[in-house]
């Protein structure tokens, strides 16, 4: 009888440790899986870890943290400035921010780095576009659909853009490119509509 009640007792402890573990390894876990706080480790132990520095970066930036954001984006840029990646996610948060110069440069440099970059020169080609540089976007958009010719964005921006400069053929036929790359895109849809 004794036995037993030993084992029972042994049982209900393991139970009752296995539990404990169970809920620190729970805790653990969901400390490990917010962004933030595990990049936040990364760059505590690594300090000049170029990808732990973008990744809080983009952390930050989902949380609306967008002046961290920006510090970790330039930290990274700091330790590995060749990386066509972290320029090009800076310019898309200086744009958010209004920056659109310092968004411009960035995009410029994405570009200088990896002159295939199509989403760089579709940016660009937005920022010349809202400047009333329009044939510079055109260039630019023209670039993207080079490196991007799946980019329903692209050329739906090229048609706007060949609208406002009078070339209604040419902006008809990005508009169809764009409607046949994205069938469901209303506004392209609208666009078009408004050319026949």
């Amino acid at each position: 009888m004794r036995g037993k009640i030993i084992n029972k007792s042994l049982c209900a402890l393991a139970i009752a440790i296995t539990a404990l573990l169970g809920v620190a390894s729970f805790e653990r876990n969901a400390i490990l899986y917010d962004d933030m706080s595990l990049w936040n480790d990364v760059v505590e132990m690594s300090p000049l870890n170029p990808r732990a520095h973008h990744n809080i970066a983009i952390a930050y930036k989902d949380k609306g943290l967008r002046m961290k954001a920006l510090d970790s984006y330039k930290k990274a840029i700091s330790i590995v400035p060749n990386i066509p990646t972290l320029h090009y996610n800076l310019g898309i948060l200086y744009y958010d921010l209004g920056r659109i110069d310092s968004a411009a440069k960035e995009f410029l440099h994405t570009i200088a780095l990896d002159p295939t970059h199509a989403r760089a020169h579709t940016n660009l080609g937005a920022i010349y576009y809202l400047s009333g540089e329009y044939y510079r976007a055109i260039d630019e958009y023209s670039l993207s659909i080079r490196y991007a010719p799946e980019s329903s964005e692209a050329h739906y921006n090229l048609g706007l853009t060949y609208m406002i400069v009078g070339k209604m053929a040419k902006g008809k036929q990005s508009f169809e490119e764009s409607l046949r790359l994205d069938p469901d895109d209303e506004d392209t849809r609208a666009a078009l509509g408004r050319i026949k």
